[in-house]
């Protein structure tokens, strides 16, 4: 009889939370495969769903935090909003948020890249054994960054293309989760 009692609440939580995972799944998946079927050519358009997406799922975030209120709730919520925010941005001024975006990670990729090259030859000094690949890694994050800084419009796009395989890979995760979340309810209820 314990069993059932300590199963109520979590039954309880997951009936009201697997569509909410669910309606996010979907939405990523979209996003995502519109992304990866057009990456350059529907640039823009691909910057205001971003925009719609963020602040939907934003706000999906929030209503979940609050109507859970379990553990990490406040971060839950607090990532709902931020999301919102990251969302009005990205509508409000979509080319300067492509811009700084591509930039950011130009120069991520620029500075790791540059630290790998220096790390693979004191590791070639030192004599270890994955200097060469440690190298390669350098080599090719330089050469993304320099893409990214030499041609936003080409980052842009494979920027695009890659959180579109990302958002899909994302979707069909939460998809999965609130199904096996809906699941476990149901075999908890019997």
């Amino acid at each position: 009889m314990s069993h059932v009692a300590d199963s109520s609440p979590v039954r309880s939580l997951a009936t009201t939370i697997w569509w909410l995972m669910l309606a996010r799944g979907i939405l990523a998946l979209i996003f995502g495969v519109v992304a990866v079927v057009a990456p350059v050519s529907t640039l823009a358009a691909l910057l205001i769903i971003f925009g719609v997406f963020s602040v939907v799922d934003g706000i999906v975030a929030v209503v979940g935090g609050i109507a859970t209120r379990g553990t990490s709730w406040g971060w839950v919520v607090f990532n709902g909003l931020l999301g919102i925010v990251i969302g009005v941005i990205a509508l409000r001024y979509p080319e300067t948020t492509l811009l700084a975006m591509v930039l950011v990670i130009a120069a991520w990729a620029l500075v790791t890249g540059f630290f790998a090259i220096f790390g693979a030859i004191e590791g070639r000094r030192e004599g270890g054994r994955a200097w060469g690949w440690t190298l390669v890694s350098g080599v090719l994050s330089v050469l993304l960054g320099l893409l990214f800084t030499l041609d936003p419009v080409a980052g842009a796009g494979t920027l695009v293309l890659m959180t579109g395989i990302y958002a899909v890979l994302l979707g069909a995760t939460w998809i999965g989760v609130a199904l096996t979340v809906r699941s476990e309810a149901r075999s908890a209820g019997r």
